[in-house]
Parts: structure tokens; C-alpha cells; sequence
């Protein structure tokens, strides 16, 4: 038994989750779990269950936490200029995933962490400055990386697979 499907729809607008906020995936019955809105965390969002994060033309924002801590965080970036802004922090937990597909995802000015966790992405425009904001794994498939990633001296940048159109400078170890 798959279990049922839930999804959580906001038709028109953004769905704010204040500071003080949490969003937190359940287990249910086993089904797929799905928001199919435009996100604005400024609080916690925790992802014990795997979620769909899906809205056509959403630019989403994280300026709080979110915790992958199991399952799959899946967003897919369809239609106009659809975006994933980090200013806070993503935590993506051993043997997790945190996976985007389409429209830009940029990690500048936050932190995307967990040595052992993984980033994901599939024909995405990726923004980040390299192992200062991004601390997992990274498989970047037909994905584009702007500008210069630097990997600086004792420090490391590790790439599972994918393959990204990237300049990069290591200073470092790239694994």
C-alpha cells in the first residue's frame, strides 16, 4: 500500500512561515508528501519525510532553517524565472538529499551544510562561492555554475558526478 498522496496548495500568493514558525513533514500513511506553493521560511522547516516542494514562476526564499533529516527534499523549478533563495541555512543530512531541478538555485549567502549529505541538481543555473557556502556533496547535471568557484588551501570541494559547465580554481583538494 502506497498510502495516500497529501499536498498543501497556496493558489495565489506566498506561504510565510515566521521566525518563530515550523513546518514539519509527517510520516501519514506512507504516501508522497507535496507544497505546491511559494515558500518564504523565515522560521524552521524539518524534513523527516521526504517533501515536493513545486509551484510554476515561485521564487522561494529561506532566510531560517530547514533540516533534511530524512527522506528527499525534491524541489522542481518550473515556468518563469523560478528561484531558490538560501540567506539561512540548509542542513542535509547523511545519506539525504536536498534535489533541484530548473531555474536558479543560489546558495551566496547562506550555508548549504552536511558533509555527507548530498546536492542534487539537474538543469539548474547554481550560484554559490564555493566551499565557504556549500558543504556537501554535489551532483550537478546539465547544470550551470557562473562565474568562479575557488576552492581555497586545506579546504575541499567534493563532486560525486553530474556534469556542470564550471570555472573553477582549486587551491585546495577537489574530490
Amino acid at each position: 500500500d502506497a498510502g495516500y498522496t497529501t499536498t498543501l496548495a497556496v493558489a495565489n500568493g506566498t506561504l510565510t512561515n515566521a521566525a518563530t514558525g515550523t513546518i514539519t513533514t509527517r510520516t501519514g500513511s506512507g504516501g508522497s508528501r507535496t507544497l505546491a506553493a511559494q515558500l518564504d521560511n523565515l522560521g524552521t522547516a524539518q524534513v523527516p519525510y521526504g517533501l515536493a516542494l513545486s509551484k510554476a514562476s515561485a521564487s522561494h526564499v529561506n532566510a531560517g532553517t530547514i533540516d533534511v533529516t530524512g527522506g528527499t527534499l525534491t524541489v522542481t523549478q518550473t515556468g518563469t524565472t523560478p528561484s531558490l533563495t538560501n540567506t539561512g541555512t540548509i542542513t542535509v543530512a547523511p545519506t539525504r538529499t536536498l534535489s533541484v531541478t530548473g531555474g536558479t538555485l543560489d546558495l551566496t549567502a547562506g550555508l548549504l551544510d552536511g558533509s555527507t549529505g548530498t546536492l542534487s541538481t539537474n538543469n539548474a543555473t547554481v550560484l554559490f562561492n564555493g566551499p565557504a557556502t556549500v558543504r556537501t556533496r554535489l551532483t550537478l547535471t546539465a547544470s550551470t555554475v557562473p562565474g568562479t568557484v575557488t576552492v581555497p588551501a586545506l579546504d575541499s570541494l567534493v563532486l560525486t558526478g553530474g556534469s556542470p559547465t564550471v570555472t573553477l580554481v582549486n587551491n585546495g583538494r577537489l574530490v
